[in-house]
This record gives structure tokens, sequence and C-alpha cells, in this order.
């Protein structure tokens, strides 16, 4: 039997709770943005918020923020206090998959949808924070470890990721 096809298209407000069900269910509960967090960043920058549908149902997303600073430590680029649409940098918050789907291959047509996106939108580059055992999944998409982050976001180590455009 065949794998049914992932689709992924632009956030709905509809998508908001599972979207929050997966990134508690992925992340820790000191590194999982709330609720709250995932709600304003599908209506403040939808562009930038993809889910992955399989057989009707959201099984991932990636949501992001658009920046002109580098600087990925800030704890008010997560909350989007300073986001700015136009920025030349787009910086990827959470991508997630179901946890009892990893392992199939399902945050590939995501991220390379995500990056397609990134593009049309005109932006120079796209940044992410990761932990270092996900910088090798990360360069397989063409990211490059740009070394050790300052951010200190629930408690981790982060190493910072970019991909010039």
């Amino acid at each position: 039997m065949s794998e049914t096809k992932v689709i992924v298209r632009q956030v709905c407000p509809d998508d908001v709770n599972v979207c929050a069900a997966i990134e508690s269910a992925c992340f820790p509960a000191s590194e999982a943005a709330s609720y709250e967090k995932i709600a304003k960043r599908a209506q403040v920058y939808p562009d930038g918020f993809l889910v992955a549908e399989r057989s009707g149902e959201v099984i991932g997303f990636v949501n992001s923020g658009a920046s002109n600073s580098p600087d990925l430590s800030r704890e008010e680029l997560k909350d989007l206090s300073d986001h700015d649409p136009s920025g030349a940098s787009i910086v990827i918050f959470s991508l997630a998959i179901r946890p009892d789907l990893h392992g199939q291959g399902l945050s590939r047509p995501l991220l390379g949808t995500f990056l397609l996106r990134a593009r049309q939108l005109g932006k120079q580059q796209v940044l992410l924070l990761c932990k270092p055992p996900l910088v090798a999944y990360y360069e397989r998409f063409g990211f490059e470890d740009a070394g050790s982050s300052p951010s200190t976001h629930g408690g981790s180590r982060w190493r910072e990721m970019r991909l010039t455009l």
C-alpha cells in the first residue's frame, strides 16, 4: 500500500490547536512555544508558517519570523515583538512532525517547500537554532553551521545554522 502524499500549505486559524499540540509533543516544556505564541505566529506571519497535511490531517509544521538582525538569541524575535515582514532574514522557530511519524522523511517536503517560500518572499537567508545532534540534518538542506549560539533558551546549548539564498 502506498503512502498518501504530503501536502504543504499555509497555516489557517483552524490549524493552531493541532500545531500547538504537536509543538508540545516534540519539544520539552522549557523549550516549546506556548499555544499563545503559536497562535500569534500564525496570525502575524502566516506567510512564514506552513503545515504538512496527510489524508486531510495536519501532521507537522514549520513557523518563522522575519528580521534584519542576525542575533538569533534575542527572545524578542521568538515572540515577534520586533518582527519585520520585509526583513532580509527569515528565522525558523519550530520545525516539528508528530512524534509517532518520525523517521518517515515527512519533514523533507515541509522544509523544502519552506525554503522555496523564503526565496519567493525575497529573503536573503534562512536562519535557525538547533541542538548539536541536528546539525547534520540541516546541512543536508544546504545550511552551514555558524557556530555556538549565546542563546540559553530552555537551558539548552544551541548551534546557529545559516542558509544563504
